[in-house]
């Protein structure tokens, strides 16, 4: 696909056609058009280039945060269930992949050989107690922990994520299937205190800062896509 299809839809000052060019070489001319065309349902005007390259840059700082924290809370799952049940496995009820994977190594060894979504499968099948200590949470829906699993997913694919659908997730206060209420259910899975540091590195996605890199445009972010954790 050729650089003219975005270049005739956006508006694009002379002084960064370059930039445009690179980072179309970069993430793709058809990413470039899903990007403008998500905005443009914000604007009554014209996109302009320097308002997709803010919105490409916002969600990839949204989506290392989200990263970090993913693997933070796949870090304390494994902990928590190691730390309670190692040397007493008889009292835990086993996925079949982690009953099998101890046949050859220690409870630690088996969760780290499994998947994030094996080991969501796994912290399932502990009590209900259990769940709500681990997940601080008064109570754990399981369609919730399966959402986790699947916005872990979409972020390990480093592709846009701002206009993504994924799945619903109630009591958020925000449209059930958008990007934002995955977060927010992520932020309701996270310990109190570790929220509060989610927050803001979430909220601060959207803060402007110095970068030299030469083909880095001027910072003009879309206030409507803005996701903010209050």
């Amino acid at each position: 696909m050729e650089y003219k299809a975005f270049l005739d839809i956006v508006d694009c000052a002379a002084e960064d056609i370059e930039s445009a060019r690179h980072y179309m070489d970069v993430r793709g001319v058809e990413e470039h058009l899903i990007v403008a065309e998500f905005l443009q349902s914000y604007k009554a005007g014209k996109v302009s280039y320097r308002e997709v390259a803010t919105a490409l840059r916002y969600d990839k700082r949204i989506r290392r945060i989200l990263y970090k924290y993913i693997g933070y809370l796949e870090e304390r799952i494994r902990a928590y269930i190691s730390n309670r049940y190692s040397g007493k496995t008889d009292c835990l009820k086993l996925t079949y992949t982690v009953k099998n994977n101890l046949k050859t190594y220690s409870l630690y060894e088996s969760l780290s050989e499994i998947s994030f979504g094996q080991l969501i499968l796994q912290s399932k099948k502990l009590t209900e107690e259990e769940k709500k200590d681990l997940f601080s949470a008064d109570s754990i829906s399981h369609k919730h922990l399966d959402a986790i699993i699947e916005l872990r997913n979409e972020v390990s694919h480093n592709r846009f994520l701002l206009h993504r659908k994924f799945r619903p997730c109630k009591n958020t206060g925000y449209q059930e299937r958008s990007l934002c209420a995955n977060i927010i259910n992520l932020y309701n899975h996270l310990p109190e205190d570790i929220r509060v540091s989610f927050a803001k590195e979430i909220n601060a996605c959207a803060e402007f800062r110095e970068n030299k890199w030469q083909y880095q445009t001027e910072w003009d972010l879309i206030e409507q896509i803005i996701i903010k954790i209050d």
